[in-house]
Parts: structure tokens; sequence; C-alpha cells
């Protein structure tokens, strides 16, 4: 991972194989953000990519927000771009809901989550994208979501 958060130019820097692994228990909200080259983009990435696998094992008992893209977690704001970007590294998302909280995951080969006007164009996912949800309560509610790109 290059950088947590991103608010500039990030241009041709290339993560080389290895594993980015995430792994927590807890019984406090949790919102993670992680991503191949950047967790949150607020900037501008462009012809990079990313050949990391990417795994989350994550167990709470209240709310999770879990954001995973291969390139970036999350794309926000009226100028943020990834711009010519490959991701060739696995995602593996797995979450375990045992408490009455709502649990959201979204994962996505370039981002898991793209902001209204920020703007992916020209980039390609070639590895495979998984994400699960498991609940261990009746009342739980969950969203998972997965996208190529």
């Amino acid at each position: 991972m290059i950088a947590a958060v991103n608010y500039g130019l990030i241009e041709n820097c290339h993560v080389g194989e290895g594993e980015i692994n995430v792994t927590s228990s807890t019984a406090v909200r949790l919102e993670i953000d992680i991503g191949g080259l950047v967790g949150l983009h607020l900037g501008r990435i462009e012809n990079c990519t990313n050949w990391a696998t990417i795994n989350t094992d994550i167990t709470t008992s209240h709310y999770i927000l879990l954001l995973v893209g291969g390139i970036a977690s999350t794309v926000e704001g009226a100028n943020s771009q990834i711009i010519n970007c490959t991701n060739y590294g696995e995602i593996n998302a797995y979450a375990i809901g045992k408490g009455s909280w709502n649990k959201e995951i979204a994962v996505g080969g370039i981002c898991g989550c793209n902001s209204t006007n920020s703007k992916v164009d020209n980039s390609a996912n070639l590895a495979s994208v998984n994400s699960t949800v498991e609940l261990l309560k009746n009342n739980n509610t969950a969203f998972s979501f997965a996208g190529g790109v």
C-alpha cells in the first residue's frame, strides 16, 4: 500500500506480489478502508497496478462498514480519478456478524465505492473478487456488494 489517504497525484506506481492481510475481532464499531495502493482516495491515480492479494477476516458484534478495492477502497470527491490502472491481485473480503448491528461490505476489483462525480476510466480488473458475510444472529442485516471494477 502506498498511502492510507491520498489527496494528490499518484502516478506510475506498482505494488508487486505479496499480501495485504487485515484481521480484527472486536465488539466496537468498525469502518475499514483497504486498497491495493490507497485506502481513501480524493485525488488522482494514473498508470498504476496492483499485484498483491488482499484478504480480510473481520469478526464483530457491532456495526461494520468494510470497503475494499484492488486500487483504492473509496474514490470520493468531484475531482477524484483513477485512470489507466489495472488490478491483478485477488480480493477476499470476509466478515462475521455476531450482534444485531448491520454489516456492510463493498468490494471491487478497482474500487469498493465510487462516489458521485468521481471517475474511474480505462481501468481493468484481471483477478477474482470475493465477498462473504456470515451472520450468527437472526436479527442481523447484511449487505454484501461485489463488482469486477
